[in-house]
């Protein structure tokens, strides 16, 4: 059922030069940004997988690391398996849909549930359909 990672995610307290960085600096093309101030979001291609750039973070943080998202034909399956195996329940499977700006993906619609695994990290169970 899981299909691979699709994205990592991290909030950071200079976004511009973030996205300077994984974009300029590293050459990942920009797939999907949304949001204004601290609200801003960025998606940045990395082969098959994607790193997500949050705008509302910290200077001085246990790490700039969000969650990881497990790409999934079965959200609701994984959230359950993953609950049986000991992660505890973040955020209940459910639907969303995220527009974004002009010129890049008009709109993403998504399934997407959240899990803290027993070991602490924060796991998504992310499908776009």
């Amino acid at each position: 059922m899981i299909t691979g990672i699709h994205h990592a995610a991290m909030r950071t307290a200079d976004f511009d030069t973030a996205v300077k960085f994984y974009g300029e600096g590293l050459g990942l093309k920009q797939y999907f940004a949304a949001g204004e101030g601290k609200q801003r979001m960025a998606l940045f291609a990395a082969g098959e997988s994607f790193i997500e750039i949050f705008a509302d973070g910290e200077e001085k943080s246990h790490g700039a690391v969000e969650h990881f998202a497990l790409a999934s034909n079965d959200v609701d399956a994984d959230f359950k398996l993953a609950l049986a195996a000991g992660a505890s329940e973040r955020v209940a499977p459910k639907d969303i849909k995220i527009a974004g700006e002009e010129g890049l993906t008009p709109e993403l619609d998504l399934r997407i549930a959240f899990v803290t695994a027993p070991t602490g990290e924060m796991i998504e169970f992310f499908m776009c359909r």
